[in-house]
């Protein structure tokens, strides 16, 4: 959904976030920032403080948006430092759905089928990428993964009624689960269409 377009609109802006951040701190160190960052929104889950959780998931995607800031107004974009930054979203957005299926057995099916999704359509990606198809290729990509993420954790602290009470009152249980399910489906589907047309792609680029 975020397309080339979409990136080029706010490529000013970009920069700018990246040359501020870039005066004291480099990509890598950014991302291990992210790494450190999902851990503790994974620990987070478990514990069962999802609004924290969400919170420290939603920063962990600004860090990961901008050490590709800085590397782009600092050129200091290398070969390993894009290839950390794709492990630990990867890793960071793994530790989520794990946490999810320990603390909630009853999402453990639903969480697995979305990570083995989102695995598929990120390698279907870099196969796009080694017949020389630009990168990101398909509608559902990682923003809206974590967007989708972000909206499951705070049902799920609606269900337990705790932190966001009394401005917003508690979920139905009996809801909780059908919508839960619905997200991580949801989420496992759009993956596999995704997968599906990077892959159909390169097939398409591989024929020429």
């Amino acid at each position: 959904m975020f397309d080339k377009k979409s990136r080029e609109a706010v490529k000013g802006y970009t920069l700018a976030v990246g040359r501020t951040f870039g005066k004291f701190l480099t990509p890598n160190q950014v991302t291990v920032i992210t790494l450190l960052l999902g851990i503790t929104a994974a620990e987070l889950i478990y514990l069962k403080l999802f609004v924290l959780a969400a919170v420290v998931f939603l920063i962990s995607g600004v860090t990961d948006w901008i050490d590709g800031a800085i590397a782009k107004a600092m050129k200091k974009a290398t070969a390993f430092g894009g290839v950390l930054d794709s492990v630990v979203d990867k890793l960071t957005e793994l530790m989520v759905y794990i946490a999810l299926a320990v603390v909630y057995p009853w999402l453990a099916l639903p969480a697995i089928l979305a990570a083995t999704m989102m695995m598929w359509s990120s390698y279907a990606n870099q196969r796009c990428k080694s017949v020389g198809l630009e990168k990101g290729i398909g509608f559902f990509q990682r923003k809206e993964r974590l967007f989708l993420l972000l909206v499951l954790l705070v049902v799920l602290e609606l269900m337990r009624g705790t932190s966001l009470e009394p401005f917003i009152h508690a979920l139905d249980s009996s809801l909780a689960l059908p919508v839960s399910w619905f997200i991580l489906y949801t989420i496992a589907g759009l993956s596999f269409i995704t997968g599906m047309q990077r892959l159909y792609a390169t097939y398409k680029k591989a024929k020429k």
